[in-house]
């Protein structure tokens, strides 16, 4: 009956009828191998159908028997199921991973190994701007498969730091699953950050942010959109010696109060470097972490203070060339996009 449904696409209605096998009983003795395969195949059928609450009962079932096979289709079964939940769940960088894990498997076909390395870019690009999302895009990119995948514009973009813009961000977004782009709960922070915005709207906006054009959004509305606009920060923190709350928020499109609240939270969190001016309403990003970016201060568009020269580490001359142009291009495209707030260059 489960195998009929499933031909018919009714992935709950055939999960059902697997729960309702009865895989304890005294008068049955059911092997935990195959108890195992019947978990697995629930936890498939119910991801279909994106019942992920459900799905992970039967996944931690199945976890407590995965040591008792050798089977190794089971094993990869129970792999990929591992990676989906973790993907359902937004535990984005654990997911990239084990995508990734399962993308060089001889044992799967090389159209499952596509789709693997795809679900670990996506993740990848989705999970916590930080050090530990920055290691798991360096390997992707690195990965000569990568090249030929259709998120692999936006993957290359952020492995380079580049600020990711709207339209790119549109782009990503046609290749994204229902659950990518799920809307996430306001936080209290950010609360109280559309709060600071409105006393702001009513006059009290500090001098320093008086000629930078002010978003009234309070915060990330979808995964995708915490995902891109964490990234244009710590990207902005390649580029920029320091920037004002009101420069951020431009940068962003977020309000300097949501700017500022979005990098505490990533300061607090380990995965920014920075420092924060009340007084001045300033962020001042600190740059020990890299010394390639112990660099000389220069302006530009009235944002901060940006990056212009390299130290001479050491290191070979192609290489410093490389890092050159890099940083060179990242502020062009941030002046750029400055611009265009202010509305003082048009977009053909």
């Amino acid at each position: 009956m489960a195998s009929l449904l499933e031909e018919e696409e009714e992935w709950v209605d055939a999960a059902r009828v697997l729960m309702g096998i009865s895989l304890d009983s005294g008068h049955r003795q059911v092997s935990p191998e195959e108890k195992l395969r019947i978990y697995i195949r629930i936890v498939r059928l119910l991801l279909e159908e994106g019942e992920h609450g459900q799905a992970e009962t039967y996944y931690n079932r199945a976890a407590l028997l995965i040591h008792s096979t050798q089977d190794r289709e089971l094993q990869l079964s129970f792999k990929l199921c591992q990676a989906r939940i973790a993907d359902f769940n937004r535990k984005f960088y654990d997911a990239a991973l084990r995508y990734n894990e399962l993308s060089w498997v001889p044992e799967l076909d090389e159209e499952d190994r596509s789709n693997a390395l795809t679900a670990a870019v996506t993740c990848a690009v989705l999970a916590p701007a930080g050090p530990q999302r920055s290691r798991v895009l360096a390997t992707l990119f690195r990965d000569e498969r990568a090249a030929s995948l259709e998120n692999y514009t936006i993957l290359r973009k952020m492995f380079n730091d580049h600020i990711i813009r709207p339209d790119e961000v549109k782009g990503f977004e046609a290749t994204l699953k229902a659950h990518h782009l799920a809307r996430v709960a306001q936080s209290q922070n950010d609360k109280l950050a559309a709060r600071s915005t409105a006393a702001d709207d009513d006059g009290d906006t500090d001098m320093a942010d008086a000629d930078t054009p002010q978003s009234t959004r309070t915060g990330p509305t979808t995964v995708l959109d915490k995902a891109v606009l964490e990234h244009n920060l710590l990207s902005a923190s390649k580029i920029y010696n320091n920037i004002t709350f009101g420069g951020l928020g431009a940068l962003l499109d977020l309000a300097p109060a949501a700017a500022e609240t979005m990098a505490r939270r990533m300061i607090e969190q380990g995965r920014l470097h920075a420092s924060i001016d009340q007084v001045a309403r300033l962020i001042s990003f600190e740059t020990t972490h890299d010394p390639r970016q112990d660099d000389a201060a220069g302006g530009a568009g009235g944002l901060g203070d940006v990056v212009q020269e390299v130290e001479d580490t050491g290191a070979p001359e192609t290489d410093k060339w490389d890092l050159q142009i890099r940083r060179t291009a990242a502020n062009v495209e941030a002046i750029v996009q400055y611009l265009r707030e202010k509305q003082l260059v048009s977009v053909s």
